[in-house]
């Protein structure tokens, strides 16, 4: 399974793993760290936990691309902007 398959499976509700990542339909963990979980009406709330890593951008730019948000993540603006958590 992709890493856009299991951000699908994030936004549709649904559990779905792939290597390093996993989802259980409410929250999307990478490297067991959780970097997205939904909020109240609809919202979902981003967590860099962390890791401002091309890795992680990668996996919210996959989530963001599920969503269809214009917004695109960037390791290296979340570091300097010291960004650890958005609300979407």
């Amino acid at each position: 399974m992709s890493i856009q398959r299991v951000a699908q499976a994030f936004m549709q509700g649904k559990p779905a793993t792939s290597h390093n990542s996993k989802t259980d339909g409410q929250s999307y963990w990478l490297h067991g760290n959780k970097i997205a979980q939904k909020g109240i009406e609809g919202s979902v709330i981003i967590n860099w936990c962390g890791w401002y890593t091309r890795t992680t951008a990668n996996h919210l730019n996959h989530i963001a691309k599920t969503y269809n948000w214009s917004h695109r993540f960037s390791a290296k603006i979340a570091r300097d902007n010291k960004k650890s958590t958005e609300i979407m």
